[in-house]
């Protein structure tokens, strides 16, 4: 809240709505009945009832009230109608204009600290919250009064920490949506850290990081330029900013970062981990490859330099087209395309039949010969088989070469000594010389 009375201070301020359940509570006191005290103990039911709860500091002391719709609604009566907020509008609407006056236009806040009450040492706060409507100023409550805070229940370092950790993550959210304009308002009331990652023991991210992630090249630059943050903050995950924009595609952010020394090689952890060109390979990002990946690149001469590897010269400008591959490569790739084309195509023609219960259509028999005549010849023993045999096919035929004979000599021309190669030929040409006797 930014008091309006005349200094313009700005007090951080938390508000939150606390909804309590409807419950039972033990009632035990004395009681007077004909004439005589009783001892009375029974269950009392207490219904269920919701408060706004406000809590603001200025860096020394820090204060709290609740507000009540009984306590402190406000009836609003116009000329032609009465617009009285009712329970639920009442705590929506002064929530939205305590905790985001942005949101509301012409929101202003009347603070003023009161002197400590004798003997008790303790100072109040009076709050009044107005805005101005078609001209009328409105009072959105009655003056509602904070009481200063015990130091055990929270202290005035403990409340400004849970302020950081709120507007850090409206900071990261803003970023992450691209609204610099509203992330520069809110770094400029004073409660927030740019430079600080989300998270209780920081594991989160930055909001630099957010911005890069999302391709926002307007918060990327705004953050590093105005806001000084460090373009190589690393998350405990390992991340930078050059990783999150390298994962998405994002050419224009990594360009940016490129230009100011981020390393494309830089790995998220010692001894392995992802790199920013690892991920462009990963998400076939080819473009934003070309660009990086060229011959006078600071990336191109590391490698060179380290491992002696030089990358293959491709043009600077990113945007050029990649060449089609060869007919003889892509003409597989269309027939199997097709092919998948014609089974899904069949798959759906089957699964519309099964949904409107058509049967399957019948197979068509295979074609048969009806006469013999017709019907192929069949390759068979006698003559004319031997006919359409080739000249090397009738020498395999006739028998087996002169080395297996020698050897089937020279073994006895015993069955078990003779290989099957051999045996089988003997008895072919066996065959072919009995069957032109039979013929006759």
């Amino acid at each position: 809240m930014k008091n309006s009375a005349g200094d313009g201070y700005v007090y951080p301020t938390l508000c939150r709505k606390v909804k309590v359940a409807s419950t039972y509570r033990r009632y035990e006191a004395w009681e007077k009945k004909m004439g005589k005290m009783h001892w009375v103990s029974r269950n009392v039911f207490v219904p269920g009832y919701e408060y706004l709860e406000i809590m603001c500091s200025n860096r020394r002391k820090t204060w709290m009230c609740k507000v009540l719709y009984e306590e402190h609604n406000l009836s609003r009566v116009k000329a032609i109608r009465d617009d009285t907020w009712d329970i639920i509008d009442f705590y929506d609407n002064v929530q939205k204009a305590v905790q985001t006056p942005e949101s509301v236009e012409g929101v202003t806040f009347l603070i003023k600290e009161e002197p400590a009450q004798e003997g008790k040492g303790l100072t109040t706060l009076t709050l009044e919250i107005k805005a101005k409507h078609e001209g009328i100023n409105m009072s959105y409550v009655n003056p509602v009064t904070l009481t200063e805070t015990h130091e055990g229940i929270d202290a005035p370092e403990v409340f400004i920490k849970k302020v950081h950790t709120i507007n850090l993550e409206k900071l990261c959210r803003l970023c992450r949506v691209g609204k610099f304009t509203k992330s520069g308002e809110l770094v400029a009331e004073g409660f927030t850290d740019v430079h600080a990652f989300e998270g209780e023991r920081g594991e989160g991210w930055c909001a630099l990081q957010w911005a890069a992630d999302k391709g926002h090249r307007k918060v990327v630059l705004w953050l590093l330029d105005e806001m000084k943050v460090n373009p190589f903050a690393r998350s405990k995950d390992g991340w930078t900013a050059m990783h999150c924009a390298s994962r998405n595609g994002h050419f224009e952010v990594c360009k940016l970062l490129y230009e100011r020394g981020a390393p494309l090689h830089d790995e998220t952890r010692e001894g392995g981990g992802v790199t920013p060109i690892s991920l462009m390979m990963e998400y076939k990002h080819a473009g934003m490859l070309r660009f990086f990946l060229d011959e006078q690149s600071k990336f191109a001469q590391d490698c060179y330099q380290a491992h002696g590897v030089r990358s293959k010269e491709m043009p600077p400008d990113m945007y050029l087209p990649l060449k089609d591959l060869p007919d003889e490569v892509m003409e597989p790739l269309r027939r199997a395309q097709r092919v998948k084309r014609e089974l899904l195509n069949e798959e759906l023609a089957r699964r519309g039949r099964e949904e409107r219960g058509e049967p399957e259509p019948e197979i068509a028999p295979m074609r048969r010969f009806s006469s013999k005549a017709a019907q192929p010849k069949k390759r068979g023993s006698g003559v004319a088989a031997s006919k359409d045999v080739s000249p090397s096919r009738q020498g395999s035929a006739s028998g087996a070469s002169p080395a297996r004979q020698g050897s089937a000599t020279a073994a006895g021309s015993s069955k078990r000594d003779v290989s099957p190669a051999s045996s089988v030929s003997s008895k072919g040409s066996r065959a072919s010389a009995s069957t032109p006797g039979k013929r006759k």
